[in-house]
């Protein structure tokens, strides 16, 4: 099966009007899709449920397997749905995502404080 009908890939004319606005903050959407897949590697375990809140990095996704990657929220909100859909990957293939709906409060998740590698056992790094 052939991805593309085309050679050579898209070329359009360069814009650098842009150069002349002001930096903006853009604002978040209404819903994020977070691809499990994230890598070339098997795709990561959902961890999360529809309904549940999340704060942003969150564990929402756990590794499954030898290459694979855990997954964390981009922001925090609700998880609002959950399945197969599309995704940003040139295939144009479903894979399976978990959505969030933003609270718009940014809310980070709490991470413990690392410990100082000079005082740990040899053991443990």
């Amino acid at each position: 099966m052939k991805l593309f009908r085309f050679r050579g890939g898209v070329h359009p004319d360069g814009r650098k009007e842009s150069a002349a606005h002001p930096i903006v903050r853009m604002p978040l959407p209404k819903k994020l899709r977070v691809p499990m897949q994230q890598h070339i590697g098997a795709p990561a375990e959902p961890v999360v449920r529809v309904g549940q809140p999340v704060l942003k990095g969150q564990l929402i996704g756990s590794a499954a397997g030898a290459i694979s990657a855990p997954v964390h929220a981009p922001t925090s909100g609700t998880v609002v749905e959950m399945g197969m859909l599309p995704a940003a990957h040139p295939s144009g293939l479903p894979t399976f995502c978990v959505v969030i709906e933003p609270d718009g409060k940014e809310l980070w998740d709490e991470f413990p404080v690392p410990r100082d590698p000079l005082e740990m056992p040899s053991e443990i790094i």
